[in-house]
């Protein structure tokens, strides 16, 4: 069971640490008295998910590809921003934190164009998620941030999202239907689960355990690494692996941070994230499977669709793709061209 008294205790932690940071983060670190630029970097999920051990990785290679001169403080959890996801982005915008990895869709309410990644069954596997996001359409995906004060230098992904239960598996429309089941931040998660008739409630992730152990919500959609590390299973046991949505997670510095570091710092940090985000799009098929297959040893009851299952759910949320088709006509029509080249 989570602790309160440990969460209350991190985010006391996670002041001290942006205090510590503030006296020294960003590209201006300089004198004698600091040998380092040291970059806060701040992400909203737990260091053991998929896209956490990328951010790891990705702090331990800029350490040693810099000589030590440049050093990234990685604090997850969202805890540089009090565990608000969605301020944290805000706080990268102004250059409060440094640099970040956030889910696409967390930006979607200033960046409208940030929900077409995320329309539902879009992409057909990791391979063709991975293929896209380091296609030639990333660059044009840059450019909805350049206006936004943030600067991209990689994209990464949370996997694919799949359903949850307290009750039972969701192996058809008709099961998931009157479901109350906790969504993602963005307009497509809301339409999305309007047209499977469920009631979506908007609740802070970090709050999800104990909404999903005390009834407030019966359901949730994640990724199975998420699903894992943040004990979801335990609260709720039946997982429907439906692969409804790839999503993407954006790697980006603030601008204000980047227009200040020197240009071997900016190419090493766009280098490294490329190539650690990079393996990171490869490698997160085998970390959902045996998240799936940790949590089955404990007892997880599981199932994934047929085609022909997944073709019912298709069938049914197929037309929040055509509102979002009628909301942005051409942007979007040249957007899933993209998405079917790279299949």
């Amino acid at each position: 069971m989570k602790s309160k008294l440990a969460f209350r205790s991190s985010l006391v932690m996670a002041a001290a640490v942006v205090m510590a940071l503030t006296s020294c983060s960003g590209a201006g670190t300089t004198g004698t008295e600091a040998a380092s630029v040291q970059l806060s970097f701040s992400h909203c999920c737990s260091a053991d998910t998929t896209w956490g051990t990328a951010v790891q990785q990705f702090a331990r290679d800029i350490e040693e590809g810099s000589d030590s001169t440049v050093q990234l403080q990685v604090v997850p959890g969202s805890q540089l921003a009090g565990g608000d996801s969605i301020k944290e982005i805000e706080l990268m915008q102004t250059g409060d934190i440094d640099m970040g990895v956030f889910p696409i869709g967390n930006i979607s309410g200033q960046i409208p164009q940030t929900n077409f990644p995320q329309l539902p069954f879009l992409f057909d596997s990791y391979e063709h998620g991975a293929r896209f996001l380091t296609g030639p359409y990333a660059e044009t995906m840059n450019g909805w941030f350049d206006d936004k004060d943030l600067h991209v230098i990689a994209y990464g992904t949370a996997g694919f999202r799949d359903f949850v239960s307290t009750e039972k598996l969701f192996n058809t429309p008709d099961d998931i239907r009157g479901a109350s089941i906790r969504i993602g931040a963005g307009e497509v998660y809301r339409e999305t689960f309007e047209a499977l008739g469920t009631k979506p409630v908007d609740i802070p992730y970090g709050d999800l355990y104990a909404a999903l152990q005390q009834g407030a919500v019966n359901a949730a959609e994640n990724p199975a690494t998420f699903i894992l590390n943040d004990n979801f299973y335990e609260v709720a046991p039946y997982l429907t692996r439906v692969n409804y949505m790839y999503q993407p997670v954006v790697v980006a510095v603030s601008a204000k941070t980047w227009d200040g570091l020197d240009a071997p710092t900016q190419e090493l940090l766009a280098d490294t994230a490329q190539s650690v985000f990079g393996k990171q799009l490869t490698d997160a098929k085998n970390d959902d499977d045996e998240a799936v297959a940790e949590m089955e040893s404990a007892g997880l009851t599981s199932s994934r669709l047929s085609a022909e299952e997944l073709e019912e759910y298709r069938k049914v949320v197929s037309p929040v793709t055509e509102t979002f088709k009628d909301k942005f006509g051409d942007e979007l029509s040249e957007f899933l061209s993209a998405v079917d080249a790279s299949r």
